[in-house]
C-alpha cells in the first residue's frame, strides 16, 4: 500500500497521555511508520493494514490507536469499526476530521460508542522532508468496541486537550483527568 505524502503527517507525542489516560494503554498503532509510531507494536502502510488482524485479544492486545491517511475515510473507518467489535475492551481509537455534513460522518463515525470532538486543532507532525503547516481542520477522537445491549447509543463530549496540559505540556495527574470529566457529565447532563 502505497501512500501519497500528504497522508504521512504523524500525531504529537504531547497529546497520546491524554489518550491513553483515557482509554489505557495502546496495544498497537495500525497506521504507522517508525518515525511517527505511537506503540512498540505497530503496522506500516506497506504492510497493508487494511488486510490485517489489528485487536487480538487472546494475545492481550485490546486497545488500537489510527491516525489514518484522510484520503482513504470509508476504508479505514469500516476497518476500525469491525476491529472495534471484537472485544468488550477498549476497541480502535481514531483520530479523524470533524465532517459532520460529509456522508462518511455519518455512516461510519456515528456508529462509534465515544466521539471527543477536540477544542483546539492539533499541531500534526510532518513527515520527514516536510515542512509546510498542519492542523488545518478540527479533528475528533472516536472510539469503536462493542457495546453491551443496555448502553445508549454514542456519547458526544467536548475535550478541551490543551487546557489538560500543564504550562511545560505534560498531562496533569490521572485524578484530574477524572475530575475534568466529572465535569463534563455534569454539564452534558449525563
Amino acid at each position: 500500500m502505497k501512500m501519497d505524502i500528504r497522508d504521512c503527517w504523524g500525531t504529537p507525542a504531547e497529546f497520546m497521555p491524554i489518550v491513553e489516560a483515557l482509554f489505557g494503554r495502546i496495544g498497537i498503532d495500525v497506521c504507522a511508520e517508525p518515525y511517527n509510531a505511537k506503540s512498540e507494536k505497530y503496522i506500516r502502510a506497506s504492510q497493508d493494514p487494511l488486510r490485517q488482524r489489528w485487536l487480538d485479544p487472546e494475545h492481550g492486545i485490546f486497545t488500537g490507536w489510527c491516525n489514518y491517511p484522510y484520503s482513504a475515510h470509508k476504508d479505514w473507518l469500516a476497518k476500525s469499526i469491525s476491529e472495534g467489535m471484537r472485544t468488550f475492551q477498549t476497541g480502535m481509537i481514531v483520530l479523524c476530521p470533524i465532517s459532520t455534513g460529509s456522508a462518511w460522518w455519518h455512516e461510519y463515525v456515528a456508529r462509534a460508542s465515544t466521539i471527543y470532538f477536540l477544542r483546539e486543532r492539533i499541531p500534526f507532525v510532518p513527515p520527514p522532508g516536510v515542512t509546510e503547516s498542519s492542523g488545518k481542520q478540527d479533528s475528533a477522537l472516536v472510539l469503536f468496541s462493542k457495546k453491551p445491549p443496555h448502553e445508549p447509543p454514542a456519547r458526544f463530549r467536548f475535550l478541551d486537550w490543551k487546557m489538560m496540559l500543564g504550562k511545560d505540556s505534560k498531562l496533569h495527574s490521572p485524578q484530574s483527568l477524572k475530575r475534568y470529566e466529572k465535569q463534563l457529565d455534569i454539564l452534558h447532563g449525563q
